[in-house]
């Protein structure tokens, strides 16, 4: 049974997308129930997913809804409106395709996706949605598919390279019609990365590769016990992704645009001392 119920308590907005009859069988005979499936978010980037089960139809929605609000996710948007590209996903035999959309093209979108467009705060996009229409399927697809995306901050920042810079010379240049990976001067691994973080503020310590799945389950503690996790979901899909050039297209460097290139260690030293004098690392040392 689907429900389009809406409502917005403290700049969330949560939207029911769907209830189902469930039943447990027990010695004593049938116990039956219901279950929730909803969508929370702020309406600017964060969103929440939950299904909870109770006896009542009211309980099962408030038990969703206060899971959801403690799962928060931010998702990147392009100008607060549209995804940065296209994505698709799948879940089960369910499969979605989202496409960013031009200014005024609305939501083009039905049933699940829609909830989640609209709690999440975007206004142009396009959604095909194949295979399964069970809404869990979908919902599901459709978050994989949003995490997915890779923001321009989020790739200058692996890649320690202004976006601006590259766009700039790029315009100046005249290059349009035309993909250009935006890469820095060294090849480093993420391993790599933090010895050097660890050996510039005098840190010795061990490290251990962790599973994906773990490392899951231990941001989803730390998100949901610290103010500031030390770990968060985020951080663990960018971590995951490969953000090596892909070969397929030119690069910043092919160009000769290549000028304000940073090495790491330059950069590190910038920051050492503030790590050092009571950064987020200095409890560490102790």
């Amino acid at each position: 049974m689907d429900n389009n119920k809406d409502k917005k308590t403290d700049d969330i907005l949560e939207k029911l997308v769907h209830i189902n009859r469930i039943t447990k069988v027990v010695k004593g005979g049938r116990r039956f129930g219901f279950s929730a499936l909803v969508v929370v978010g702020n309406q600017s980037g964060k969103i929440g997913i939950a299904h909870a089960k109770a006896k009542q139809v009211p309980d099962a929605i408030k038990k969703a809804n206060e899971m959801a609000r403690r799962k928060l996710t931010h998702i990147p948007l392009r100008e607060g409106r549209t995804i940065h590209h296209d994505v698709k996903a799948k879940d089960g035999s369910g499969r979605i395709v989202l496409r960013a959309a031009s200014k005024g093209t609305g939501i083009i979108a039905g049933g699940p996706v829609r909830a989640v467009c609209e709690v999440l705060g975007v206004k142009d996009i396009v959604a095909k949605s194949m295979g399964t229409s069970n809404a869990h399927n979908v919902i599901r697809a459709t978050m994989k598919a949003l995490m997915k995306q890779n923001s321009p901050k989020q790739i200058s920042t692996i890649r320690n390279k202004k976006i601006s810079e590259i766009i700039e010379k790029i315009i100046l240049n005249e290059i349009s019609n035309e993909t250009i990976e935006c890469i820095g001067p060294e090849k480093m691994t993420f391993r790599d990365i933090i010895k050097k973080l660890m050996s510039s503020i005098n840190i010795n310590r061990l490290l251990i590769p962790t599973p994906l799945p773990i490392a899951n389950i231990f941001a989803s503690v730390f998100e949901a016990t610290m103010r500031n996790p030390l770990l968060t979901k985020d951080q663990l899909v960018l971590l995951s992704k490969n953000n090596a050039p892909s070969g397929k297209y030119k690069t910043n460097i092919d160009l000769n645009l290549n000028e304000n290139l940073k090495y790491f260690d330059n950069e590190l030293i910038k920051y050492s001392y503030m790590w050092k004098s009571g950064g987020e690392f200095s409890k560490l040392k102790n």
